[in-house]
């Protein structure tokens, strides 16, 4: 897997902030930040976001993430389009050689399928769920802390756990304050 963070709000606390000010009449500050972290007034957060780049993601964590709808936007490689040229797979610890035989024999039944003429929007439905995806993800702030609340627990599958670590480690460098205790 492979995140790169391609933009985010100039200056995310700052706007965050002057949202906080407005709401409680008092100067925008990493104060009234943290008051309404505190406070669980989480509003003020949705007027910063982040987009990231996110490359090499199986199918399976895809379909995780996008269950987070409300302040966040997707796009996806698409299978439907492209075809299937890339073959890599994401392969989670001890799996064996069986693992590598049902991966070869769905690609292979997928070539065979679309030589034979079906369509690659009907052949994809035999791709396995380990198929890799790139997606391009905004989030608003707010939106980023909730899937952090969730998705950092250690009682997460793996791999959406190892994605949420990466892009709360770029969210801290962004907007220190707002990130610095996000997670379960």
């Amino acid at each position: 897997m492979n995140l790169t963070l391609l933009t985010h709000t100039p200056n995310p606390e700052s706007i965050c902030a002057q949202a906080a000010a407005i709401c409680y009449r008092s100067e925008p500050s990493n104060k009234v930040l943290r008051h309404c972290l505190d406070a669980g007034h989480l509003s003020i957060f949705e007027h910063a976001s982040a987009t990231f780049l996110i490359e090499g993601i199986s199918r399976v964590t895809s379909h995780q993430l996008v269950r987070h709808r409300i302040g966040w936007s997707y796009s996806q490689v698409s299978q439907r389009y492209t075809g299937c040229a890339r073959r890599d797979v994401v392969i989670p610890e001890g799996l064996d050689e069986r693992f590598h035989n049902a991966m070869q024999a769905a690609y292979d039944a997928y070539d065979a399928m679309v030589a034979d003429g079906i369509p690659k929007e009907d052949a994809r439905y035999i791709l396995p769920n380990a198929a890799q995806t790139d997606m391009i993800v905004t989030a608003n702030f707010r939106a980023l802390l909730h899937f952090f609340e969730l998705r950092l627990c250690l009682r997460a599958q793996w791999e959406i756990r190892e994605l949420a670590e990466e892009m709360w480690q770029e969210c801290r460098k962004i907007a220190p304050v707002v990130f610095k205790w996000a997670g379960p």
